[in-house]
């Protein structure tokens, strides 16, 4: 076991040299900072100042070449090969309730919610702990890990995901189309996950397979018989999964889904409002007053829902919480 201490001491732990140091500080139950856990979003930076460590992907998008020559990682993307000492460059946001591990599962269904997207129903050999809004890692030895959100509320040891086979890529498209009977999950991870607060309402707004949190968000509400408003908003380019979201989420009068289509072919009648979801929402802003939001969504979508939300209608950045998909 290699030994990881921080240089301010508020981070010590131990690795085996199988995980990152990412996986290795949130099993030890520490609060590090983090996001994405894909390399993405550089959340996770760390100086390396004694020590060696194993670089997964040099090329990660979340670290640039001029922070790589100072000698700086993304613990996410690195493994120690020695006992280390680091800087951690961010401040953690919070400590997940429910520290991850490595889970053994059996696929027991598959249902396509489009030509793209589609749930991938898992039971395991013990209880899969979450706090909805979470995302677990998906290994296919060979071809990668990748992160998906769990799309079920917390039930015993069954847990539904809803992934998007995208062009190129690997995992998903094996997970969509190949026949896979076992898949090994590492989980949970993620800091987007509801928050008991005084808000007047609930919020959700997703774009593309960012529905995924919002439906185990959604129904974990509605098992404890919240009462408030939800509001759903959800974009996305295909009118076949806007469909499929009025089946995910359940009924109830106090559940509102606001469909939004953002890619529309000539001549064809409209059934959803059109656009981009950052440009329907304003129309239901008055509304809106007092909710506490859940966003998921590509980078470009949450940066332009964001800036909706804070800088033109001031709502407080601590009732928005958002997780981002690289």
């Amino acid at each position: 076991m290699f030994k990881i201490q921080s240089d301010d001491l508020q981070h010590h732990f131990e690795s085996d040299g199988n995980d990152t140091l990412l996986s290795a500080a949130l099993r030890a139950e520490l609060a590090f900072p983090y996001e994405c856990n894909s390399g993405g979003c550089g959340a996770c930076k760390i100086e390396l100042l004694e020590g060696e460590v194993a670089n997964l992907w040099p090329e990660a998008s979340g670290l640039s070449a001029r922070e790589l020559r100072k000698n700086r990682f993304l613990a996410c993307q690195c493994k120690a090969l020695s006992d280390l000492k680091i800087r951690v460059i961010n401040r953690a946001e919070g400590r997940a309730s429910h520290p991850p591990k490595r889970i053994s599962t059996r696929v027991i269904g598959k249902r396509f919610l489009s030509d793209e997207m589609f749930e991938l129903r898992l039971v395991a050999e013990q209880d899969v702990m979450f706090s909805p809004g979470q995302y677990f890692m998906v290994e296919l030895p060979e071809l990668g890990t990748r992160a998906y959100s769990a799309a079920s509320p917390v039930d015993g040891n069954t847990l539904t995901l809803i992934i998007k086979a995208v062009p190129n890529g690997k995992v998903s498209r094996a997970l969509a189309h190949d026949a896979i009977e076992t898949l090994q999950i590492d989980g949970p991870y993620g800091l987007s996950v509801l928050s008991a607060s005084t808000e007047t309402q609930s919020v959700f707004i997703a774009g593309g397979s960012g529905i995924a949190p919002m439906v185990s968000m959604v129904k974990a509400l509605i098992a404890q018989e919240y009462e408030k408003p939800i509001t759903v908003f959800y974009g996305s380019r295909l009118e076949t999964e806007l469909e499929a979201a009025e089946t995910l989420f359940g009924h109830g009068a106090n559940i509102r889904l606001i469909n939004v289509l953002s890619s529309v072919t000539d001549g064809l009648e409209k059934k959803y409002p059109t656009g981009y979801v950052h440009e329907v929402i304003p129309a239901y802003m008055e509304s809106l007053q007092g909710a506490e939001f859940y966003l998921c969504g590509p980078p470009q979508m949450i940066n332009s829902v964001q800036k909706l939300l804070m800088i033109e209608n001031k709502v407080p950045f601590e009732s928005i919480h958002f997780d981002r998909f690289f």
